[in-house]
C-alpha cells in the first residue's frame, strides 16, 4: 500500500503517516501506514490477562464502556457496558471498529478522528474527545472517550489501544443549561433598565474597607455615569471619581462588611441624575459586592414639580384667604352701618309703617350678612382654614342659644320649638361649641324654611363613650353624641336626597326661587361634622317631614370629677337651664364661678364706665357711640392706634373697642405697645376687645396673641355688644377686688 485517498478531504495521504482513514460513510477503515501482514514486535506490558480482567470489571461496575481495539487483527472488543450504554445486546454489536466509528455523529467525525490521530502518531499522551454517539433507539448521547495505546512496535507504531467511553449527556446538559443561563443573565446584566455593577472590595493595611473596583458594569451604568466599561473596568472609584462623597464609602462599607442591604439616594454630577442606590452583597465574604441603580431623575423632578405645584397653591391659597378677608372686611364694614343704623332706629319713636319699612331693611341686611357667612365660611373650609377651638362649655346653654337664633322665625310661622336630651349626656364638654352651634342653627333654619305647621325638635343622645381613649390621669373621657333634628315639613324626595350634602345643591331649582338660600348650609354642615369627628345624615318621608342628625366628638369630666366640681358649685343643678331673671350669658356665668358683680351700665360708685371706640370708619364710628351711650356708657371715639396710644396715656378708661384695620397704626400693632411698659398708658391691663369686619378663622387666635382679650365680629349687634361689656366690666372688677384683697393681706 503506497497510498490512500481520504474521500472525506480528497487528500492523499501517505502509510507512513500513521493518519486514520475513513470510507466515504465516515467509518473507520484501518491505521494508514499499519500493513497488516508485517511481523509486529509487541512490548511486553506489567501484568498478566488476569490483572487486565479485573481491570475491566472494575471499569464496567463504574457504568464505563470499554472497546479494545487490536490494530494488528483489525478486530475491536467492545464490553457489555458499551454496547447496553447504547441500548444494544452484546451479540447485536459485532468487531469490526465501525461499530464505533460509524456511530459518530457527523458534526463529530473529524474532531474526534483528529484526536485519535494525535495520540496514535504519539503526538498527545492520551486520546480524549466528546463526541455524540447513536444509539440503537435513533438517539444521540453524548459521550466522553479516553484511551491511550497499550502497544507499541519498536519503532514506535500503536499494535493495541484501549479506550473508555463514559455517558455525560445528562452532565452535558446541565452545563449547557447553566452556559444558556449564564449567558441569559449576562444579557440581562447588559440589557436591564437598571444600572447594575458588580465591585471588588478594596482593604486598607488595617483591613477597613477604603474603596472599590469595578469588576463588572452593564449597559445601563454606562449611560447612567456616562462612562465607557473599557475605562473603568479594573479602576477604583477614586480613580475615576476623585471627589466622590466619603459618605457613600461608608455605606458601600456597611453592606460590603456585614452583609446587610442598605440604600439611600445620590446625585451624579457628570450626568446630572438622581438615583437611589441598593447595595447588597450575594456571597458570604466581603471580598465583592453589587450595586444596583434605579434611576429617579424623573421622580425627582416630578417631586420638585410637586412641590412647586404645592407652593404655588399655597401661595393661591393666601392669596384666595387674604382677597376673602379683604372682601370680608369690605363688606362688612358698610353693613355694620346699615344693620347698627337700623337697630338704633327702631329704638327710636317711628309710625307703623316707617317701623316695617326699618324692619325690612334690618332683614335683608341680616339676609345679606348670612348669605356673606355662608359664602366665606364654605371658602374656609374648602381651603382648610377652619380648625377646631377646643373650649369648655354647657351643652344646654348652647342648645338653648341655637333655638334663641331661630325662635323668632319659628313662632312667626306658628311652629313649636323644642329640645329634649337624654339623662346619660354630659352637660359640661370640652370641644368647639362655635361649630356646634353653628350646625344646629343650620339645620333649625332648613326646619323652619321648609316647615309650615307642626313642630320643631331637637333631641340629643349619647352614642358612645370610649372607655380605652378615657384620661384616667386628668379625669377626662371621649364621648360620641348624636344630635338630631326633626320637623313635620314638606319632605324630601329619596332620589333627591344623596345631593343634599353637596354644595350648591337643593331639591330642585323651583325650591331655590321659592325658598331661596345658596344651597351651602348643609355643605358646610358636612365639613363641620367631618372636622368633630363625626358624620352626617337625613331621613326624609315627602309630605310628611325630615330628620336631619350628625354626630360629633367631645372631651368630658369622668363622673368623680363633676361630683367633686358640684359639691364646690351649689348652682350646678341650674346649668343649661334658662335663667329665670333673663339677664345676660355674662352674669349667669359670672354667678357660676361665685362673682357677684352684675352688668350694670355704672359702677357702685356712681362714675360713668368710659369706653374707648379706636374705629376709622365715620358712619361705624356713629353706629358704635350711638350703642354704647345707649348703654348707658360714655364713649369717646380715636380713629387709628396712634390716636388710641395718646387717649390712654390721659384717660383711665374702663375697656377699649378696638378696630384691627386702621390707617398709621392698626389694632394689632397698638394692642401689643399698650401691653408694654414703654407705651407709658395708664392702664396696661386694660381689657381690649377686638372688632373686625374679617372674620377668617385665624383672627380670633390673631388678636389674643396680640394681646387683645376678646374677638366681636361685625357687623356689631346692640345685644351681642352689651352681653361683651358686661362679661369684661363685670371679671374687671372681680380683678379689682382680688387686688385689693391681695394688698390687704400683705
Amino acid at each position: 500500500m503506497n497510498s490512500t485517498t481520504n474521500e472525506r478531504n480528497g487528500q492523499l495521504e501517505s502509510p507512513e503517516d500513521g493518519a486514520a482513514a475513513a470510507n466515504d460513510q465516515g467509518s473507520l477503515i484501518k491505521i494508514l501506514g499499519m500493513p497488516e501482514n508485517t511481523a509486529l514486535q509487541a512490548k511486553k506490558g506489567e501484568g498478566d490477562q488476569g490483572s487486565e480482567e479485573r481491570w475491566r470489571f472494575a471499569l464496567e461496575g463504574t457504568g464505563i464502556g470499554i472497546w479494545d481495539w487490536n490494530l494488528e487483527t483489525g478486530k475491536v472488543f467492545y464490553s457489555p457496558m458499551w454496547t447496553s450504554m447504547l441500548g444494544y445486546e452484546q451479540d447485536e454489536i459485532g468487531d469490526a471498529p465501525e461499530e464505533w466509528s460509524s456511530r459518530i455523529h457527523p458534526d463529530d467525525i473529524i474532531p474526534c478522528y483528529q484526536q485519535l490521530k494525535m495520540h496514535l502518531l504519539g503526538k498527545a499522551p492520551i486520546y480524549h474527545h466528546q463526541h455524540r454517539i447513536l444509539c440503537k433507539d435513533g438517539s444521540y448521547k453524548w459521550v466522553l472517550g479516553r484511551g491511550k495505546v497499550m502497544q507499541r512496535t519498536d519503532d514506535g507504531r500503536p499494535l493495541r489501544f484501549i479506550s473508555t467511553q463514559s455517558d455525560i449527556t445528562g452532565r452535558k446538559r446541565e452545563r449547557e443549561l447553566i452556559w444558556a443561563r449564564t449567558e441569559e443573565l449576562a444579557w440581562m446584566l447588559r440589557s436591564m433598565m437598571n444600572a447594575f455593577i458588580v465591585c471588588q472590595s478594596i482593604f486598607d493595611e488595617n483591613g477597613k474597607f477604603s474603596s472599590y473596583r469595578f469588576e463588572y458594569v452593564n449597559d445601563a451604568y454606562e449611560a447612567l455615569a456616562g462612562v465607557k466599561s473599557e475605562d473603568v473596568l479594573g479602576k477604583t472609584v477614586y480613580d475615576i471619581w476623585p471627589d466622590m462623597d466619603p459618605s457613600w464609602i461608608e455605606k458601600y462599607a456597611i453592606a460590603a462588611m456585614t452583609g446587610q442591604p442598605v440604600s439611600f439616594d445620590i446625585y451624579l454630577k457628570q450626568t446630572g441624575k438622581h438615583c437611589h442606590c441598593h447595595v447588597y452583597r450575594p456571597w458570604k465574604t466581603p471580598e465583592r459586592f453589587c450595586i444596583l441603580f434605579d434611576d429617579i431623575t424623573d421622580l425627582k423632578r416630578a417631586e420638585e414639580a410637586l412641590i412647586h405645584a404645592k407652593e404655588a397653591a399655597e401661595e393661591a391659597a393666601r392669596a384666595k384667604s387674604d382677597f376673602l378677608a379683604n372682601i370680608s372686611h369690605e363688606i362688612r364694614t358698610p353693613l355694620n352701618g346699615i344693620i347698627g343704623m337700623i337697630g338704633l332706629l327702631s329704638d327710636t319713636e317711628l309710625d307703623g309703617e316707617q317701623r316695617e319699612y326699618a324692619r325690612i331693611v334690618r332683614i335683608s341686611g341680616e339676609a345679606l350678612l348670612s348669605l356673606i357667612n355662608e359664602i366665606l365660611e364654605f371658602s374656609k373650609l374648602e381651603a382648610r382654614k377652619k380648625d377646631l377651638e377646643i373650649l369648655n362649655f354647657n351643652l344646654h346653654s348652647t342648645v338653648e342659644e341655637a333655638k334663641d337664633l331661630v325662635v323668632s322665625a319659628a313662632s312667626e310661622k306658628g311652629l313649636k320649638l323644642s329640645s329634649s336630651i337624654d339623662r346619660d349626656v354630659p352637660r359640661s364638654l370640652s370641644g368647639d361649641q362655635g361649630k356646634l352651634r353653628q350646625i344646629l342653627v343650620n339645620l333649625l333654619s332648613n326646619a323652619v324654611k321648609f316647615t309650615f305647621e307642626g313642630k320643631i325638635v331637637i333631641h340629643i343622645s349619647l352614642e358612645r363613650q370610649d372607655d380605652a381613649l378615657e384620661d384616667a390621669a386628668h379625669n377626662k373621657a371621649i364621648v360620641t353624641l348624636r344630635f338630631s333634628v326633626k320637623d313635620t315639613g314638606i319632605g324630601i324626595p329619596q332620589d333627591r336626597l344623596h345631593i343634599l350634602f353637596t354644595p350648591f345643591s337643593q331639591v330642585d331649582s323651583s325650591t331655590t326661587r321659592k325658598f331661596g338660600g345658596t344651597g351651602l348650609g348643609l355643605a358646610i354642615s358636612k365639613q363641620l361634622a367631618r372636622l368633630m369627628g363625626g358624620r352626617i345624615g337625613v331621613e326624609s318621608i315627602e309630605g310628611k317631614g325630615s330628620t336631619f342628625w350628625f354626630t360629633a366628638n367631645f372631651i368630658t369630666e369622668t363622673t368623680e370629677t363633676l361630683r367633686q366640681f358640684g359639691e364646690k358649685c351649689p348652682e350646678s343643678d341650674h346649668a343649661g337651664k334658662p335663667d329665670p331673671e333673663d339677664k345676660a350669658f355674662a352674669n349667669s356665668s359670672m354667678k357660676c364661678c361665685g362673682s357677684s358683680a352684675t352688668a350694670k351700665p355704672q359702677e357702685d360708685s356712681g362714675r360713668i364706665v368710659r369706653i374707648l371706640v379706636a374705629e376709622d370708619n365715620p358712619v361705624n364710628q356713629m353706629v358704635a357711640q350711638a350703642m354704647i351711650n345707649k348703654l348707658g356708657y360714655q364713649a369717646d371715639i380715636v380713629a387709628n392706634g396712634l390716636e388710641t396710644i395718646s387717649a390712654l396715656r390721659m384717660i383711665p378708661y374702663d375697656l377699649v373697642l378696638m378696630d384691627c384695620r386702621m390707617p398709621e397704626m392698626d389694632g394689632f400693632e397698638a394692642t401689643r405697645l399698650i401691653r408694654k411698659e414703654e407705651s407709658k398708658v395708664l392702664d396696661h391691663d386694660i381689657p381690649i376687645i377686638a372688632m373686625t369686619a374679617s372674620a377668617m378663622s385665624g383672627d380670633r387666635e390673631i388678636c389674643l396673641h396680640a394681646g387683645m382679650n376678646d374677638f366681636i365680629s361685625k357687623p356689631v349687634r346692640k345685644e351681642t355688644l352689651e352681653q361683651m361689656i358686661a362679661a369684661w366690666l363685670g371679671r374687671r372688677g372681680q380683678d379689682q377686688i382680688s387686688k385689693i384683697a391681695r394688698i390687704s393681706n400683705l
